[in-house]
């Protein structure tokens, strides 16, 4: 019966990762693709990292409703590095939740 369970679990999370590593590659691709337009429009490597981090954390944010905590952990940053990445970046945290 726990064997069962512990499998059942196992799958369940292979589900979800599956899933995440669609979405992870269908974000990474969007994100080249933005970023090859602003180097055509002139971006600077500074403005081009500041975008990609700002929709990156972004990102985090609305796939965990606004948790930084959690956010912070899908990005593998300490919440504190993430806080001050937040204000850095002015992202507001009111459309998240």
């Amino acid at each position: 019966m726990k064997r069962r369970k512990g499998q059942k679990a196992i799958e369940e999370r292979l589900v979800v990762l599956e899933g995440l590593m669609r979405d992870l590659s269908r974000e990474l691709n969007g994100l080249r693709k933005a970023t090859e337009r602003e180097l055509v429009n002139g971006g600077s490597f500074y403005d081009l990292v500041r975008s990609f981090e700002r929709n990156l954390i972004k990102r985090a944010l609305s796939k965990t409703n606004g948790h930084q905590a959690r956010a912070a952990q899908l990005l593998g940053i300490k919440a504190t590095t993430l806080n001050a990445k937040i204000k850095r970046l002015n992202i507001s945290l009111d459309e998240f939740g």
